[in-house]
């Protein structure tokens, strides 16, 4: 983690800027977070969009609300769709985990008859998120902030 960190300061060194605002989508959302806690002195503000978190106590609260806007057939479709993926290796991984993702991000959109249309292009990245990265930056950042999670 230190290392994407510092290559970030690279580019800020590389670019001659003295403090900027950091943005960052998803994974790089909490790498913005981890860049503004260990260089906060060239930092000017952070962008965090659709970031994993540093407290990974908010996942059981948003499995809870999927569950609950799920019908019975739907839900049991999601947990077959998950018990798959987790146990697929090489490019069956991708397919399974897209047909999982598009089942669980559903749970999300309010036009449930467009659900699919507006999430296949998220749903079929080439890219599968990198669960072990987001598991150690999140405990770098806890680690840095010394347990003083913000509770929300």
């Amino acid at each position: 983690m230190e290392r994407a960190l510092d290559d970030i300061d690279a580019l800020r060194r590389g670019w001659n800027v003295d403090r900027w605002i950091v943005i960052g989508h998803s994974f790089g959302a909490s790498l913005a977070l981890a860049y503004g806690l260990f260089f906060p002195h060239h930092v000017q503000g952070i962008g965090y969009i659709a970031g994993t978190g540093i407290d990974p106590a908010w996942h059981e609260a948003y499995h809870q609300e999927a569950r609950r806007r799920f019908t019975d057939d739907e839900y049991a479709d999601l947990q077959r769709r998950n018990q798959q993926y987790r146990q697929a290796r090489g490019s069956e991984r991708y397919a399974l985990f897209h047909a999982y993702a598009e089942r669980l991000w559903a749970s999300d959109v309010a036009d449930k008859q467009h659900a699919a249309a507006l999430l296949a292009g998220m749903a079929h990245s080439p890219w599968l998120p990198n669960e072990d990265a987001n598991r150690v930056l999140g405990y770098y950042l806890q680690l840095k902030l010394g347990g003083r999670c913000v509770k929300g």
